[in-house]
């Protein structure tokens, strides 16, 4: 299963694919919608060409944007001060939509 890790206030938080256990999950999932809609206002739509399940294209898109790392790095993004360097750790490669994560994270305006 893919997860990944952040450190927040020296504490380390898990985050598993699709993960919906954190306390602070709807500000997680609210976080994540809302720099899915600045990247679609910036032309940027989810690549779920990775998404190999036979369900309709929402649901792709949901798979896609509850990755590990895009749960980590909304949480790091709610729970830091502004331009605070997030680190994300991740036990497998990461997919191909960090460079995505990486655009949600200058338009949050933060550092990635």
């Amino acid at each position: 299963m893919a997860c990944s890790w952040i450190e927040v206030k020296n504490k380390v938080y898990a985050f598993p694919s699709g993960d919906v256990s954190h306390p602070d999950c709807d500000a997680i999932y609210a976080e994540l919608k809302r720099l899915e809609g600045l990247m679609r206002e910036a032309g940027c739509v989810p690549d779920t060409g990775s998404v190999f399940h036979d369900v309709e294209e929402d649901e792709k898109t949901n798979m896609v944007c509850s990755h590990s790392e895009k749960l980590a790095i909304a949480f790091g993004l709610i729970s830091t001060p502004s331009r605070t360097r997030l680190l994300i750790t991740k036990n497998l490669r990461i997919c191909d939509i960090l460079p995505s994560s990486s655009y949600q994270r200058s338009h949050a305006g933060k550092f990635l």
